[in-house]
């Protein structure tokens, strides 16, 4: 649950009032991996879950100091491929 760690870091060093640049490498790979672990459990997986957290933490909101930018890296040929 890498992902998740990383976000909370990052929104942590943003409540400090920090500028924070977060980068995701392999978003589909990670989907995967964590749809294996939901499946295994029996509990409803939703591959979204992860990536709309990460954009409902992002941005500059005026009213707070700090702000987060979050890169998504997806491997398009791995999408396609299926």
């Amino acid at each position: 649950m890498t992902p998740y760690a990383a976000l909370q870091a990052a929104v942590h060093y943003k409540n400090l009032g920090l500028d924070v640049l977060l980068i995701f490498d392999n978003v589909v790979e990670h989907a995967d991996k964590e749809k294996l672990v939901y499946s295994s459990t029996n509990q409803p997986y939703s591959p979204i879950h992860i990536i709309k957290e990460i954009f409902n933490c992002s941005g500059y909101f005026g009213n707070e100091k700090g702000s987060l930018t979050s890169c998504l890296i997806v491997d398009t040929n791995k999408i396609l491929d299926g």
